[in-house]
């Protein structure tokens, strides 16, 4: 007799017989395309779904179907897409050759695993709108991926070719210079923001010392709070308002060191520091973003009272 757990089960026979999951490295023989002899993006056909496994292998699952692709797709997610600065140095590098893509793929979009602000903001600021970004995959596609040696997370793949990507994308941004002669303040103070924070790594500050601890020194500082951007260009201008910086540590430091040039940054905590014997990207990030841009850091630990964090931004 048949029933319909006998459907069911011929229904699933077909579904998984019809699967392929592939894995993709760095060294992986797939095809892919070589943009500007630097950038390998790896072209799959009939992706259903995808992740990141060991922050070194694109894991994805295909359809197998001979019918003729009509949805092109750029992903560049990874594992942490949804913390701000591992999304920063590791998918949004990517966007630069998303206009080169285009010339192959008229119609591509950048697919996204989640809608994040900061995410819209640096895709705003690349030129891509909102109407060139999907966040689900639909049948009959064709996926770029780029090759997965970008993760923060992994060591292994910190290679001279994700050192020149990275060259890359931070010397787009060295073009936003402010002289000195033109900044508004002596001080701009970014407090901790509570938007799209990493729910694991999110934490306040309480950042009533500092204050006092600028007030004692200038009257003449400003405030910028990240959340209420809408461009990317204004949170540019606005961190290059005053010569010195203060910030908190990870992400806003790291993120928006990329902003500043030729500037003191103050970072209120030590978190940065305890991970550079772990993640050696980190490390590399924020020093070449400062070789690059003529910035200097301090780090003011959380413990220091009043004079203390004065004594450090008077040096």
């Amino acid at each position: 007799m048949f029933t319909v757990y006998n459907y069911i089960i011929i229904i699933f026979r077909i579904y998984l017989y019809n699967k392929t999951m592939i894995h993709i490295t760095d060294h992986t023989d797939h095809k892919y395309h070589m943009i500007d002899n630097i950038y390998k993006v790896f072209i799959v056909e009939n992706v259903v779904q995808y992740s990141l496994i060991n922050f070194n292998t694109h894991q994805i699952e295909v359809c197998n179907s001979d019918e003729k692709p009509v949805e092109y797709y750029f992903a560049i997610d990874l594992l942490f897409h949804d913390a701000f600065s591992h999304w920063v140095y590791e998918s949004a590098i990517y966007l630069p050759i998303f206009s080169k893509l285009k010339e192959i793929y008229p119609t591509i979009k950048i697919l996204l695993k989640e809608k994040k602000q900061f995410k819209l903001l640096f895709l705003k600021f690349f030129n891509i709108m909102e109407t060139d970004i999907v966040y689900d995959i639909q049948p009959r596609n064709v996926c770029l991926f780029p090759s997965p040696i970008s993760a923060l997370n992994e060591n292994n793949y910190f290679t001279d070719t994700y050192k020149q990507i990275l060259l890359q994308f931070i010397t787009i941004f060295s073009h936003y210079n402010l002289s000195n002669e033109c900044r508004a303040y002596d001080y701009i103070i970014l407090p901790r923001q509570t938007k799209e924070n990493y729910k694991s790594n999110d934490r306040s500050y309480h950042m009533e010392l500092t204050y006092e601890a600028v007030r004692t020194i200038s009257q003449n500082y400003d405030t910028l709070h990240t959340d209420t951007i809408v461009d990317l260009k204004d949170q540019i201008a606005a961190v290059q308002s005053a010569p010195n910086v203060i910030l908190t540590d990870r992400s806003p430091f790291m993120v928006n060191n990329l902003f500043c040039n030729n500037q003191k940054l103050f970072v209120l905590d030590t978190i940065t520091i305890q991970q550079l014997s772990t993640y050696i990207k980190f490390n590399y990030i924020r020093e070449m973003v400062c070789r690059l841009h003529h910035n200097s850091y301090t780090y003011i630990p959380t413990y220091l009272v009043k004079d203390q964090i004065i004594e450090l931004l008077n040096n």
